[in-house]
């Protein structure tokens, strides 16, 4: 590559001095290297008189082509160092429904803004389902709703969020806010199965408990759109992280909780043996941006129960 630059510099300026000044070398190594290059290739590729250099055919040929050589080499040796540094290739980030909503967007955006040259995907699944792609190496980094005490060491705790009361609307009128949970211990619930994540199906049993009763379950369902959706229909109450208060469903009300502990955490999971740089850069960003995006998460969701 050396000797490909230096008969470009020759061939361009057609004169052994200014290409050497050009190439910041002494003018006798460059004239020994290009007659090396020469041999090593078997084609001479200038005409030297006292007078003048000159391309012959062969060096014609080979200008463009060099040129190009050169290009693609430095392309690919930025490719290879964006890569290193995490500026460039995939990141793979499994979410559930919920960390849609507030928290996660905020750290895309600003990591996108940060590292446009990085491929973003984005899956969505259940918590259980996430942990299981991450060992698989399916997913690099996990978004899941689990408690921050019990978290693995190889994770940052971005959010945490109230849960809050979602009941029919018709139910909502003569319902202070914030509602002694207690009030609806015998109403019917409505909760996420626990075996696609049995932290935040822990943590409303948690909830319920320190309220005095065990909640009555009258149906499951995996997205939190459905659980709304049976919520407005009548079928029963649920409790749910505060961001979904903002989704203004119809038919269905928010009401904060009167219980101090009744709130779910958002961790980021990743594998303590990933070697990429892009984890290591995602991960950075969200825990500059944690106490912003925690700050906001809990503005917005306030003001939106308001």
């Amino acid at each position: 590559m050396r000797q490909l630059r230096y008969f470009v510099a020759v061939a361009e300026e057609l004169h052994f001095g200014r290409a050497a000044r050009r190439l910041g070398i002494a003018q006798p190594p460059l004239s020994q290297q290009i007659q090396r290059f020469e041999r090593n290739i078997g084609a001479q590729l200038f005409e030297r008189t006292r007078r003048s250099v000159k391309l012959t055919p062969a060096g014609e040929a080979l200008l463009p082509e060099a040129r190009e050589l050169l290009a693609r080499s430095q392309q690919v040796l930025e490719t290879v160092q964006d890569i290193a540094l995490g500026r460039a290739g995939r990141l793979t980030i499994g979410f559930d429904e919920s960390a849609s909503l507030l928290t996660l967007p905020e750290i895309l955006k600003r990591f996108r803004e940060h590292y446009p040259g990085v491929e973003l995907e984005l899956i969505e699944l259940s918590t259980n389902e996430q942990l299981t792609a991450l060992r698989d190496g399916r997913i690099q980094i996990s978004c899941v709703r689990t408690p921050q005490s019990s978290a693995p060491p190889t994770s940052l705790h971005i959010a945490r969020e109230r849960l809050v009361l979602a009941m029919p609307e018709a139910l909502a009128h003569d319902t202070p806010d914030p509602v002694p949970l207690s009030a609806v211990a015998g109403a019917p619930f409505i909760m996420p199965p626990r075996r696609l994540g049995h932290s935040f199906h822990d943590t409303v049993h948690e909830t319920c408990a320190r309220a005095g009763f065990t909640p009555h379950v009258v149906q499951e369902a995996i997205q939190m759109q459905t659980i709304l959706g049976l919520v407005a229909a009548g079928i029963g109450v649920a409790l749910v992280p505060e961001a979904l208060g903002r989704m203004q469903r119809d038919g269905v009300a928010c009401r904060s909780v009167s219980d101090d502990q009744a709130f779910t955490d958002l961790i980021l999971i990743w594998n303590d043996d990933n070697k990429h740089q892009t984890v290591r850069n995602f991960v950075e960003l969200a825990r500059d941006l944690s106490p912003l995006v925690r700050n906001a998460s809990e503005a917005a969701s306030h003001s939106a129960l308001r």
